[in-house]
């Protein structure tokens, strides 16, 4: 069970791969290692919507709350990660498509920029957990915990290059050169 500290909470570790559910508290949940020792906790600390370090993410929007996950035993890696996410949220980001999500990024204090985590991704699928409905969550599997967000990228693709148009029978065939992200 989780205990409550403010507005973080901790789950004791029983020893060897188990889910840890931070819900209803925390919309969270980790999955640990097959060989974490009994021995420690994990915690997750909701730090609300500001952005704890200050530090810019052009051309992206944070969905939720930002999370300050920590573990005394490092045992428990590689960690699961999965941080779920209301219709609500998108809606108070101005997210409108589900595939500008791109999984959940860290702050990496030498880079001095936020990046994605290792293996990130988002499962858009709707669901039920508990009574609460969630339009999905974000996952990531990870050998390292520090704050954490879910992100949507906001940036408008390139616009495609070398443009031409071609006059027919009552038609025009376009052709140009594709970008790589659009």
């Amino acid at each position: 069970t989780a205990t409550v500290s403010g507005f973080q909470f901790d789950q004791p570790l029983r020893g060897g791969q188990e889910v840890l559910d931070f819900r209803p508290e925390q919309p969270i949940t980790m999955r640990t290692a097959p060989a974490t020792t009994s021995r420690g906790r994990v915690s997750a600390e909701s730090l609300g919507h500001n952005n704890p370090v200050r530090e810019v993410m052009n051309g992206y929007v944070t969905i939720g709350n930002h999370y300050e996950l920590t573990s005394t035993n490092n045992t428990v890696f590689p960690l699961e990660i999965q941080i779920y996410y209301t219709a609500a949220d998108l809606a108070a980001s101005n997210v409108t498509n589900e595939r500008q999500l791109t999984g959940l990024h860290f702050f990496n204090t030498s880079a001095r920029a936020w990046q994605p985590l290792e293996n990130t991704g988002v499962n858009t699928t709707d669901l039920v957990v508990e009574g609460t409905q969630y339009a999905g969550y974000f996952y990531a599997t990870t050998s390292h915990l520090t704050t954490v967000v879910g992100v949507a990228d906001l940036t408008d693709p390139e616009k495609p290059s070398l443009l031409t148009g071609e006059a027919g029978d009552s038609r025009v065939k376009l052709t140009w050169q594709q970008q790589t992200e659009a």
